[in-house]
């Protein structure tokens, strides 16, 4: 019978989510672009970004023209790979974010080459979230960055925290030029300042540059960050492109930061002139085994100067660390690779000496002159570390216990080293385990570091210990349930820690399960008493014994279990009509119960769409129903399903429409055979039919499945005044929220005591009454509250709980500022006065901050907004009215006079409101500092020359 319970569970339909609205924007603020940006969905169809209109589509699919000064935020829907592409046109300056797109394409097109094509003249920020997948047919790069044949470039900066995958077929760059792009093979101006990025050229193409050939002008690459891997397949290069044969690549290539490998069959990076400032480079050339340093022009620093490169090895511990590089009396910054390794820059005259500084604690001191061989640095990497720490084999530890791997230091020449310990601070420690106790796990480096710099350490690898279960004994109490109540996997049982201890922070009756050993051939205990009940225990951490005597389990007699043929009434539809359920069928631990009527006249698909999103469905036509606190499976009928609640087969069960008559309704039979495939539905006489056409109708009936350890069904309802429009103040103290109800009908069932649990959202905030009500203690503040009630059932035992989810809105409140402000230029912003709507503030509260204007106090309009203005997040503030503060130019210099002119007297200003009151009394101005009505006129005077 649990076999059936959990077949059913498995029947459970996903929840569909609500898709987003036509024309919604994306804000994008990282400290590279701000402001709201158009999204666009590539799965829609192309986009085309020219300098007076686009073309792209919303996620609803409606075509986007109007351009965006803010730029444009690009997903894909599905997540989906696509073949639509990305081109900006010639003129457009502009951003665009690649959030998780995946655009492939296999054809050869020269009007519109790439996945993403920026075409010369236009230049583009790629900001990247997420995982990008940029896949370039034959000829063409993958995100295409080209350049005229008059010298005119693409430009393009690439940045972010997420990544680009960029590769393509023969004769194109992942990044830069493409022999059909309909321009030259060059490449434009491309800069990288952070985001991973991965660029595979094809055949003759550059992992980041020129495809085969080279354009006009030597392209211009510029890395300052990030993580960066480009790789040519064959006769080009990872950085600067181009085939050898043809000559130098022209590319004048900066790198003054990140993590690079730049990879090629002949030489890595290539190009017209390479500059170094920092970063870490590895340049690998696969035709030189080992060779780190596959650099042509050999590189130089920002002043011309020469510059040579230690390749060191650090210890496995400190791959991916940023660590503190020293070269002569300069230091900078760099991160190691995933593989520990590092590219040191000495500049000209810096000396012989480079010492590389972890936060591990680790120090690396590298003399060239005490090579063997100076080539020796250049070719393979200097070689570290000097200890040794191999944990000790055979470890043993408990679940819970204090994990300190003992272990032994080896110098060199893998002697021990007596006392190596005393070197290092910290422990070893394990990795976290991923299946439960007995289980061995890898000894990892943990917090052990090096007491002194003078030497490197690395830590074994393949070392384990084996953690075991924590053994502990308990006691059980002795237990009284209802006949039918609970079954062999749910018994109660109350446990106390008699032997062993917990693990700090775990918790008795979460450490383990306890399953009471039945009589042959039963499910659960009968009606009687059952002394010393023999108990087993499931734990993935603990080992678990009982002990001395098991518990009695005392079996009372039950009146008021479900019934095959029992009726139910609880819940309510959209409309407010009381829904009655029928039982059909009761196994343990589970009553399935069918609505007695069947709902809408539906078509076969329009009946698989709401099996398909049924949650949605009830939550949608039957919202007092929508508690996954008490349901324990939601489902339309199906042929399976019938199979458990009808077990005699057909004909299967009647049932009726809202007035009582005969009613027919769709019967899920897919996977089923004979009936698979098919639309059948059952009907009025309660035969299995199979629908004659596609237009044939049919209601549907409703499943549930309700675990009997909650069936008495405890329902919350709004109270009269509660709406969705519920607003900061609309609850005071007393204020009813909540309406407690008992939806069951069931035997001599009968409610012992409601609670309302602390579970509750801000429980403090509210008192159950005597009369299921509950009410506010206070006001509420805005916020989204939700309320769980429990209640225990007077005649059974059993418990239950019901919850209700309900929003405060803050309180809109109208701001309006003073009419229009003039002050001279030069004069700092003065506090500018408003009003507040009358009513609008709550006693006790009130308004801090004050209105402002946006950017410089330069001459012209400008619009007056809230500024800093705010009464807390109970309210909304809303700025009536378009006031302007006109920040007035100065005067023209006089022609030249010997003397200024007589003014006439100008009038008499007439003075602001007094500024009496507070802002929080209606309809008086808030306190503000003199303002300046009237503009003085001044007049220079020149001397004339004689």
């Amino acid at each position: 019978m649990k076999n059936k319970s959990t077949r059913l569970c498995s029947l459970a339909l996903a929840l569909v989510l609500s898709l987003s609205p036509m024309g919604t924007v994306s804000t994008w603020a990282q400290g590279e672009t701000s402001g709201e940006m158009t999204l666009l969905d590539i799965s829609r169809g192309p986009i085309s970004i020219d300098i007076d209109h686009i073309s792209g589509y919303s996620e609803d699919g409606a075509l986007i023209t109007q351009t965006n000064p803010n730029g444009y935020h690009v997903v894909s829907r599905w997540l989906s790979r696509t073949d639509n592409k990305i081109t900006v046109e010639a003129g457009v300056h502009t951003t665009l974010v690649a959030d998780n797109l995946s655009i492939h394409i296999t054809d050869t097109d020269s009007e519109h080459p790439s996945p993403l094509f920026v075409r010369p003249g236009a230049s583009l920020t790629l900001i990247l979230e997420g995982k990008n997948e940029f896949w370039g047919a034959a000829y063409n790069a993958a995100i295409g960055v080209p350049q005229a044949a008059d010298g005119t470039m693409a430009e393009l900066v690439i940045q972010g925290t997420g990544s680009a995958l960029c590769r393509t077929g023969k004769r194109g760059a992942g990044i830069g030029g493409g022999q059909r792009c309909g321009y030259t093979d060059g490449a434009g101006v491309i800069t990288i300042n952070s985001g991973t990025i991965q660029a595979t050229g094809g055949d003759y193409g550059g992992g980041i540059g020129n495809a085969e050939y080279t354009g006009p002008r030597p392209c211009q690459i510029t890395i300052n960050g990030g993580d960066v891997t480009a790789v040519s397949s064959s006769q080009s290069s990872g950085i600067g492109g181009g085939r050898p044969k043809w000559g130098a690549a022209a590319a004048d290539i900066t790198i003054n930061g990140g993590v690079i490998h730049a990879q090629s069959p002949d030489t890595a990076i290539r190009g017209s002139s390479l500059q170094m400032g920092g970063g870490n480079v590895v340049a690998i050339s696969s035709s030189g085994v080992g060779n780190w340093q596959s650099l042509s022009p050999a590189p130089t620093g920002a002043g011309g100067g020469s510059v040579r490169l230690a390749s060191v090895q650090l210890d496995p511990l400190d791959a991916g660390k940023e660590l503190r590089i020293t070269c002569g009396g300069r230091s900078y910054t760099a991160r190691s690779d995933s593989g520990a390794r590092v590219n040191a820059i000495l500049f000209d005259g810096e000396g012989d000496e480079v010492e590389i500084a972890s936060p591990s604690g680790n120090t690396y001191s590298v003399d060239l002159t005490a090579l063997t061989s100076p080539s020796e640095i250049v070719q393979t990497p200097y070689q570290y570390p000097l200890l040794t720490v191999t944990p000790d084999a055979g470890q043993r530890f408990s679940y819970g216990d204090e994990i300190v791997p003992s272990f032994t230091v080896y110098q060199a020449d893998g002697t021990p080293l007596d006392q190596g310990g005393s070197l290092f601070s910290g422990n070893l420690s394990c990795e976290r385990p991923l299946s439960y106790p007995p289980v061995s796990v890898s000894i990892t480096a943990g917090d052990l570091r090096l007491v002194s710099p003078s030497h490197c350490f690395t830590v074994a690898q393949g070392e384990t210990l084996q953690i075991d279960r924590r053994r502990i004994q308990v006691t059980a109490s002795d237990l009284q349930v209802y006949e039918g109540q609970y079954n062999c996997y749910n018994y109660p049982f109350s446990f106390q820690l008699t032997g062993g201890s917990l693990a700090p922070g775990d918790k008795l009756e979460t450490a383990f399960s306890a399953r009471a050993a039945l009589y042959e051939g039963q499910s659960a205990y009968p009606q009687g008493t059952h002394p010393n009940i023999p108990l087993s225990f499931s734990s993935g951490w603990y080992d678990v014994s009982l002990a001395g005597a098991g518990p009695t389990l005392t079996v009372l007699k039950n009146e008021c279990l479900f019934v095959p043929g029992d009726t139910l009434s609880f819940g309510a539809d959209a409309d407010g009509n009381s829904l009655r359920w029928t039982v059909a069928g009761v196994d343990d631990g589970a009553a399935y119960l069918c609505s007695e009527r069947v709902y809408e006249d539906l078509s076969f698909a329009q009946a698989q769409d709401c099996r398909r999103r049924v949650y949605q469905y009830i939550a949608d036509q039957f919202p007092s129903l929508y508690d996954p606190s008490f349901i324990f499976q939601w489902d339309i009928l199906s042929s399976e399903i019938a199979a458990v609640l009808f077990p005699a087969g057909l004909p299967q069960a009647k049932a009726t429409d809202a007035q009582g008559n005969p009613a027919r309704y769709w019967m899920f039979c897919e996977g089923t055979p004979p009936y698979a495939d098919l639309a059948c539905y059952v009907d009025e006489s309660g035969a299995l039919q199979t629908a004659a056409s596609d237009q044939q109708t049919a209601g549907v009936r409703l499943f549930l499945a309700i675990d009997l350890t909650t069936h008495t069904v405890p329902l919350l309802s709004p109270a009269a005044g509660l709406t969705p429009s519920t607003t900061y103040g609309d609850i005071a103290a007393g204020t009813p929220v909540a309406q407690v109800t008992d939806g069951a009908v069931m035997g001599d069932h009968q409610t012992k005591a409601y609670t309302l649990s602390d579970r509750s959202t801000q429980a403090e905030r509210f008192t159950l009454q005597s009369d299921g009500s509950i009410v506010a203690n206070e006001r509420l503040p805005a916020g989204s509250y939700t309320l769980y009630v429990e209640a225990e059932d007077g005649g059974t035992g059993y418990r239950s709980e019901g919850r209700l989810t309900f929003t405060v809105n803050p309180k809109p409140l109208t701001i309006t500022s003073a009419p229009d402000i003039a002050i001279p230029a030069g004069q700092p912003l003065p506090t500018i006065p408003y009003t507040c709507e009358a009513g609008g503030l709550l006693p006790g509260d009130a308004l801090t901050g004050q209105l402002a204007v946006s950017g410089e106090l330069t001459p012209g309009a400008h619009p007056i907004a809230l500024g800093t203005l705010s009464a807390g997040p109970n309210y909304r503030l809303v700025l009536a009215g378009e006031a302007q503060l006109t920040v007035l130019a100065p005067p023209e210099e006089s022609p030249e006079e010997e003397t200024p002119p007589e003014l006439p007297p100008g009038p008499t200003p007439e003075p602001l409101p007094p500024a009496t009151g507070s802002p929080a009394e209606a309809g008086l101005w808030a306190p503000v500092a003199l303002l300046a009505a009237a503009v003085g006129v001044s007049v220079k005077t020149r001397r004339k020359t004689r």
